[in-house]
């Protein structure tokens, strides 16, 4: 039985047609992109942040995030980190962390470091990790010459806060 099967409800956020998450009663879908700020960019696309996202639909923790923001993640982070001051506003966080930025810089060693003990100082701590496995990221890996992997999924667990998995 999948846990959405289990559950009684998910909010699902994300621009993409997924008929898995929008035809099922127990999702409900919120269609937008997740961003540092509420806005709708150049191309139409609206963004609205975790805490608005969270305030319209009436939660004040969610147990479970999955976060593939192609690189935005560090800023994002960040701004959460910097909202929420002592404990973020959730159980289980699952994102991907690419390489590179948003806007294609790679990430240096030193800088990755230190946004990295700023996750861990905000209470995420990492129990899970995978490198990519996509095809080109296989094929990569095979010939010496290749691309690196462009990111990693990691879960981390909210060390803070009150919920099941720290209690």
């Amino acid at each position: 039985m999948s846990q959405l099967e289990r559950s009684t409800s998910l909010l699902a956020v994300g621009t993409e047609n997924q008929p898995e998450l929008r035809d099922n009663p127990k999702v409900h879908f919120v269609e937008t992109a997740i961003g540092k700020t509420d806005r709708i960019s150049r191309d139409g696309t609206p963004f609205m942040t975790l805490p608005t996202i969270m305030k319209d639909n009436g939660h004040f923790w969610v147990d479970f995030l999955k976060l593939d923001v192609e690189g935005a993640e560090y800023r994002l982070l960040d701004t959460w980190m910097e909202h929420y001051d002592d404990v973020l506003p959730f159980s289980q966080l699952l994102v991907e962390i690419h390489l590179k930025e948003e806007d294609g810089d790679e990430v240096s060693f030193s800088d990755f470091r230190q946004w990295w003990e700023r996750v861990e100082a905000a209470g995420l701590r990492p129990f899970w990790a995978e490198q990519d496995k996509s095809p080109e990221s296989l094929m990569a890996s095979l010939n010496p010459m290749g691309e690196p992997v462009k990111f990693s999924h990691y879960s981390f667990i909210n060390t803070r806060g009150r919920h099941i998995l720290v209690e």
